[in-house]
């Protein structure tokens, strides 16, 4: 269109101006007469036709391509506004789940020892603290990550019978590394709400290890005759977790869940984050 417009302007400016007055008298043809002026496309006209479209063309590309990336830029920070939002309200529904298990477990335990029920409301303060404020960001040192779980686990053991075994393999050594907050708890929740018995033997066996490139964590506890299939599986939990994980990590990671009628295993490998290593 631009270039039609162009053309019809040029072409307007040559036929008022006259440019052959510009030249001299012995270009008059014969007679010495100027020949009238006759509609018609003026020759330089017609030779930078085509050159104007092939500019225009390029020139109308280039702004095409810019309004596409604008509009790719745009739908990525779209996208990533609305994962954050997903990850942000997936990562709240730890914090009640959480607090709800943590607390069930110093009520039990205000029953057999008060002492040692007013040291487990002091851990579980230190807990919160971590859950609420040094939780609240992408990422995590890995050190803190380790620790929490641990100290949860000591939490929730206070509350256990000479009946359940409890076995522990977590790294002292750890690398210097960043990971996403939060992503064992749900599964070490699962274990503890649903992997014991009272009335018979039940244990359940935690690893937390790292390597090279990744944290590899693995759960397994005993299911009690009287835990149904479904309510053994998790709940909320388990299913927040699967979302969090493909969220973050999309293919990124390995998460394997078996369940038998005797044991519910889990087996995770996530990849740590060294990029802020100084």
């Amino acid at each position: 269109m631009f270039a039609i417009l162009l053309l019809a302007v040029s072409q307007f400016l040559y036929d008022v101006i006259d440019f052959n007055s510009l030249r001299p008298d012995e270009n008059l043809p014969l007679g010495g007469v100027r020949p009238r002026g006759r509609f018609g496309l003026h020759p330089k006209l017609v030779d930078n036709f085509f050159l104007m479209i092939l500019v225009l063309g390029f020139s109308s590309g280039m702004a095409i391509i810019q309004q596409l990336r604008r509009n790719e830029v745009r739908q990525k920070e779209i996208e990533k506004a609305r994962v954050d939002s997903e990850l942000a309200f997936l990562k709240n529904q730890i914090s009640p789940h959480f607090f709800f298990n943590a607390l069930n477990s110093i009520y039990a335990l205000i029953a057999i020892d008060g002492d040692e029920a007013q040291k487990a409301v002091e851990k579980l303060s230190g807990l919160m603290r971590y859950l609420i404020y040094e939780s609240d960001t992408e990422t995590v040192e890995l050190q803190k990550e380790f620790d929490f779980t641990l100290k949860y686990i000591e939490l929730m053991q206070k509350r256990l019978s000479s009946k359940v075994e409890l076995e522990l393999d977590i790294d002292n050594i750890i690398p210097y590394a960043q990971i996403s907050p939060l992503l064992f708890i749900p599964f070490v929740e699962n274990a503890f709400k649903h992997g014991i018995s009272y009335r018979g033997k039940s244990f359940i066996s935690i690893k937390l290890k790292t390597n090279s490139d990744n944290v590899i964590f693995e759960c397994r506890n005993s299911v009690p005759e009287t835990q149904g299939k479904k309510e053994s599986s998790g709940g909320v939990g388990i299913a927040n977790i699967k979302q969090r994980l493909n969220l973050i990590y999309n293919n990124d990671f390995s998460l394997k869940i078996n369940q038998t009628k005797e044991v519910y295993e889990v087996l995770l490998t996530v990849p740590l984050d060294f990029s802020s290593h100084e």
